[in-house]
Order: C-alpha cells, then structure tokens, then sequence
C-alpha cells in the first residue's frame, strides 16, 4: 500500500479541516455502515444530507470524489494519473489541478470550498470541452458546471480546470 498517497487523510484531519466547518447533516460510513465520528478504522465516505445520500464524499487515498446529484468531481493523486484510463474517469468530472504539492489541510480546503458551493445548489448540467494537453491515458476536459439555487445572484467560482456557474 503506497503510504504517500496526497490525500491519505486521518479521520481526525477530515473532522478538523473539513466537517467541522459545515453546517451539514453529517454521516460517516465505513464497510457500508454507519459509523460515530471517533470510530478506529479510516472513514470510506461522508454523507453531507444525512441517509439520502445524494451528496457525499468518498475517500480512496489515491483519489477522492464529491457525489452530488449523480455527478462525480474526481480529485486524483498527481502520481496516480498516469493509471487511470478513460474508462476510469468517464463520464466524470477530473480536477486537474495538481495536489502532490499541496498539504492536507490545503486539499481539504480545496474539497470544502467545492462541498461549501454545492450544498445549497442543484447540478444543472456539466459542459466539458476537451484541452489540448494530456499527459495521462484519458482525455483531459475543462468544465462549466452549471448550478442552480434559491438566490437570485449570478456567481461564478473557477478551480483550475472546472468553473462552478450559478445561475438562476
């Protein structure tokens, strides 16, 4: 098991950096079952609207994906892309931004930033136009995620490769 995976996160990192800053209906799920927060073994997913859910995280070390509305936005290892194919990632939002650089409080900045914007959203649709480079088996995109919610302001939030566009 590679150990230097960017995103091996500890339970209590997650909770710090990430769960406590959301004002969420909040689950954690190990093996499929629900488990406390202080539990021993490393949380698999976070649901963000309790048993529904439609929106959650899942943490794969290597990789670690935001779930809302059938849509995934992948976040995977710097060092990890070079194995993933398009099967792996179709049909799917990928950051390409690189994370290996980054702390895990930073990354876990990046994925609350994401979660922050989503909650109170609906995903509309997800635009993607291919980029002209790839140094990885699958085709790399750049995204407009489309949004929609209850306010009446226009915002617009870029990361990278995937803009999030709130329309309503």
């Amino acid at each position: 098991m590679n150990k230097d995976w960017c995103m091996n996160f500890t339970n209590r990192e997650i909770i710090k950096y990430l769960v406590n800053r959301l004002d969420l209906d909040i689950r954690y799920l190990v093996n499929d079952e629900y488990v406390e927060a202080d539990c021993y073994e490393d949380f698999e997913f976070i649901t963000f609207d309790g048993e529904e859910q439609d929106f959650f995280i899942m943490f794969l070390k290597c990789q670690t994906s935001i779930i809302k509305d059938d849509y995934e936005i992948m976040f995977i290892d710097d060092n990890e892309k070079t194995y993933y194919t398009t099967s792996d990632v179709y049909d799917n939002v990928v950051y390409e931004g690189k994370l290996n650089h980054l702390t895990h409080v930073q990354i876990l900045d990046l994925l609350y930033s994401f979660i922050s914007i989503l909650k109170n959203c609906r995903i509309i649709n997800v635009y993607k136009k291919k980029a002209e480079i790839s140094d990885v088996k699958y085709s790399q995109y750049n995204y407009i995620i489309n949004l929609k919610n209850e306010k009446k302001i226009k915002e617009c939030y870029v990361f990278e490769n995937i803009v999030l566009r709130i329309n309503n």
